[in-house]
């Protein structure tokens, strides 16, 4: 028993290991050993199948009431180091090659996938029109009390600056907010591009604003362990806050929305690591 919750509806990333060196078994939850328990010496193996998802081979029952991903099984002991390593490096990623399993939509109409076009394609479309903003959060949240990183390929095609906008980052609620009518999530901290404007939010009362354009470009933001963050734009550092991030924003969902009466808006490539 490693003493952790986990039906929170939340990803998380859990190993196993059987170290026949050590004579241990260890569990990892979130790349940090939760429980250690003394192993049998002896040979484990047989001819019955790998369970996934029940814990019962015979019959269709104890089965999981959730959801499994990305399942690996090494034929060595993994090292607490290459665990923690793995696990910083695969917080959260979408390049929207499959569907929108891993968010919730929101808005009318809803976002969709846009298989024509992309950095490269597919891509995120918030479908947001003139009259509302569409967007779609993580199912998850997101822990930057030790540091994380946020990155996204965006691209506003347009110069108009009348109800055209896209954005992403750390949402500011974990419940939509509702604006006379229009319900759906807000920036706390994050990139919103507006032309004629870009503006970087930090979670403070400081902004950063930069001069839009029509091309696709890599935002990314380091929020360090200082709490102050790093803004990039395709690898050049831009800005660096003065102010430390406001800890309200922390374990919020990631978000992006957009509302474009062209219809033009699109994200690609999402990433968070920490």
């Amino acid at each position: 028993d490693t003493g952790i919750t986990i039906n929170d509806n939340t990803w998380h990333f859990v190993v196993f290991v059987r170290d026949r060196v050590n004579n241990k078994v260890l569990a990892y939850v979130d790349g940090v050993l939760r429980a250690s328990v003394t192993d049998l010496t002896s040979d484990v193996s047989n001819d019955r199948p790998v369970l996934i998802g029940v814990r019962n081979y015979i019959v269709d029952v104890e089965c999981l009431n959730g959801s499994i991903d990305d399942i690996r099984i090494y034929n060595y002991a993994r090292t607490a180091a290459e665990i923690q390593a793995e696990y910083n490096a695969q917080a959260f990623s979408d390049d929207f090659a499959g569907d929108l399993s891993k968010w919730t939509l929101w808005g009318d109409p809803l976002s969709v996938i846009d298989n024509t076009a992309g950095n490269p394609s597919p891509s995120f479309n918030p479908n947001g029109d003139g009259n509302y903003d569409s967007g779609a959060r993580t199912t998850g949240v997101f822990n930057f009390s030790s540091g994380l990183t946020l990155e996204a390929d965006v691209r506003h095609p347009t110069t108009e600056s009348l109800w055209t906008w896209v954005g992403f980052g750390l949402a500011k609620t974990d419940t939509p907010e509702n604006w006379g009518g229009d319900t759906g999530y807000d920036i706390g901290i994050g990139v919103h591009i507006e032309p004629p404007n870009v503006v970087y939010y930090t979670g403070t009362s400081e902004t950063y604003t930069r001069a839009s354009d029509t091309n696709w470009h890599k935002y990314k933001m380091i929020i360090r362990p200082d709490m102050k963050i790093e803004f990039y734009r395709d690898g050049v550092l831009e800005f660096t806050s003065t102010n430390t991030v406001n800890l309200t924003y922390n374990n919020k969902p990631l978000m992006m929305a957009g509302r474009d009466i062209y219809g033009d808006v699109r994200i690609d490539n999402v990433k968070v690591s920490k």
